[in-house]
C-alpha cells in the first residue's frame, strides 16, 4: 500500500484526504480520512513588522501583499499588557 497525502488550498479552506493506494490487484484502494479547515476572514488583525497590531480593512489584499495576519493578535497583545501591569 502506498499512502498518499492529498490537499486542496483554496482561498477560503484547505481541504486534506489520506489515501492508501493499492499497488498490485490483491489490494484495495481506501480513502482513510478526510476533512476541511475554513478560515474566517471577519476577525483577522494585521501585524506590522514593528510589532504594531490593527484591525484589517481587508484582509485577503494584506495577505496577498505579505503583510502578517491575526486572528488572535489583538487578544494576545491585551492579554500581554495585562500580564505586564
Amino acid at each position: 500500500m502506498k499512502k498518499i497525502l492529498g490537499l486542496d488550498i483554496g482561498t477560503t479552506s484547505i481541504g486534506w484526504a489520506l489515501v492508501l493506494e493499492a499497488e498490485n490487484s490483491k489490494e484495495k484502494s481506501v480513502i482513510r480520512k478526510t476533512g476541511v479547515r475554513a478560515i474566517q476572514y471577519d476577525s483577522f488583525h494585521k501585524v506590522e513588522k514593528n510589532g504594531k497590531v490593527s484591525e484589517s480593512k481587508s484582509p485577503k489584499d494584506d495577505f496577498i501583499a505579505g503583510k502578517g495576519l491575526s486572528s488572535c493578535a489583538s487578544r494576545t497583545q491585551k492579554r500581554a499588557a495585562r500580564r505586564n501591569f
